[in-house]
């Protein structure tokens, strides 16, 4: 599992994810590493994130990346839902995938591929924001509350919230962030340093909030007992 979400911007798109990775053995042992789950190709202006079963999700994305040729950019669904469908009809693929696709030639687009009930379903130029992964994670809310249009730098702060605190509600399968910002002049993914910044920011505000409901100190009134 993990928590992915893309935002549409006034001057651009933001992808934002989690980093955590989990995998387990066939004696049924879990480990977890961190590592970037959104891939890129600045050549073709195609990035995409990857979710639920890593290994399908990461092998539709690469076949999207190199099989989605520059005529096909303007018309690219049914091409994306074909490579899609090829590589989780493979019998030895798990089909439980759900990628967040960024085109920005001949403009700035973003796309969600997901499997449902095992057939590929493709949502096409999300003009707002959209999540992937884990959603129904609580930490949605950060989106639905905060989400406007405006510049992706800001986004990137509103993006990083939703993941740390999915993080935060299930540590289980969630953690870590990266984000990368996408506009006309390409993809620039957020250094470790401004991830971490981040991060810190989100950790700061919630500990401002828990403290706050300590923090009250108004008068109540009660109402009359009533008896009828």
């Amino acid at each position: 599992m993990t928590m992915q979400v893309g935002m549409v911007g006034t001057d651009g798109i933001v992808l934002a994810s989690d980093t955590k990775q989990v995998q387990s053995t066939i004696g049924g042992v879990c480990s977890s590493f961190n590592a970037s789950k959104i891939k890129i190709c600045q050549e073709r202006g195609i990035a995409i994130s990857c979710a639920r079963n890593m290994e399908t999700a990461t092998l539709v994305a690469k076949n999207i990346i190199l099989g989605l040729g520059d005529s096909q950019m303007e018309s690219p669904i049914a091409l994306i839902e074909n490579i899609a469908k090829k590589v989780i009809d493979d019998p030895g693929c798990r089909n439980d995938v759900h990628c967040l696709i960024v085109l920005l030639r001949p403009r700035p687009r973003l796309i969600r591929v997901r499997t449902i009930g095992g057939e590929i379903t493709c949502d096409d130029d999300i003009t707002g924001k959209v999540v992937a992964g884990d959603i129904e994670n609580a930490g949605i809310f950060w989106s639905e509350m905060y989400y406007e249009r405006r510049p992706i730098k800001h986004l990137a702060r509103v993006a990083a919230q939703l993941v740390v605190m999915a993080g935060k509600i299930s540590s289980g399968n969630v953690g870590g962030l990266e984000v990368v910002l996408c506009d006309a002049s390409g993809f620039r993914r957020l250094s470790a340093d401004s991830n971490a910044r981040l991060e810190s920011t989100v950790n700061q505000m919630d500990e401002t909030i828990r403290k706050s409901f300590t923090s009250y100190d108004g008068q109540f009134t009660y109402a009359t007992d009533m008896i009828s």
